[in-house]
């Protein structure tokens, strides 16, 4: 067993990665520390701490993990990096003129996303704490979350960021020349949004508790907010 071992880990080594074996944690780490013009790198672990990745050009990076404590994830020009899991604590990703970065987990305690020049970066979550995104020209952010504590947006020259939340506490979007910013909400406490040059900002509002008099400066006293 031994030999086949070292056989895989010569096999491996004259192929330019690493793939590590660990009787005592029964788990496979995978480490990529620098990379180009990688064409698709799939990724399934169980219970790994750290699976770090770095590239240029990635064409496509799927990833599934269970139990990660964290994966962070840096690369230039990539075309999709979808991110699949449960109980992730940390999952810190920064990309430049990537066109899409699908994330869909349950348990999300920490998603920091920072993007520039970035086409499409949907996020699906269950009982997420805190999601921050902060990036330039994105012309597609949809977000869908359910009991989430906190989705801060700070951005530039967004085109289009459809929200749907429920049951959240706050919703803070900060940003200058949006163009669509569709928001729906359920029971939340707080929805406050800043920016300049909004062409259009359907909202939807219920369990708000919004009286009348709260619009009197707006002339806003028509029954349907009664």
């Amino acid at each position: 067993m031994n030999d086949k071992i070292d056989w895989l880990g010569r096999f491996a080594a004259s192929h330019s990665f690493h793939v590590f074996f660990s009787s005592r944690q029964d788990s496979i780490h995978q480490h990529f520390n620098h990379g180009a013009k990688f064409s698709c790198i799939p990724i399934t672990g169980t219970q790994p701490t750290s699976i770090p990745i770095t590239g240029t050009k990635f064409s496509c990076i799927p990833i599934t993990e269970t139990q990660s404590t964290s994966i962070p994830i840096t690369g230039t020009q990539s075309t999709s990096i979808p991110i699949t899991g449960t109980k992730f604590s940390c999952i810190p990703i920064t990309g430049t003129q990537s066109t899409s970065i699908p994330i869909t987990g349950t348990k999300f305690s920490c998603i920091p996303i920072t993007e520039t020049q970035s086409t499409s970066i949907p996020i699906t979550g269950t009982q997420s704490t805190s999601i921050p995104i902060t990036g330039t020209k994105f012309s597609c952010i949809p977000i869908t979350e359910t009991q989430s504590t906190s989705i801060p947006i700070t951005g530039t020259k967004f085109s289009c960021i459809p929200i749907t939340e429920t049951q959240s506490t706050s919703i803070s979007i900060t940003g200058t020349k949006f163009s669509c910013i569709p928001i729906t909400e359920t029971q939340s406490t707080s929805i406050s949004i800043t920016g300049t040059q909004f062409s259009g900002i359907p909202m939807t509002f219920q369990s708000l508790g919004l009286n009348p008099p709260a619009f009197q400066s707006l002339g806003l006293n028509s029954p349907a907010f009664r």
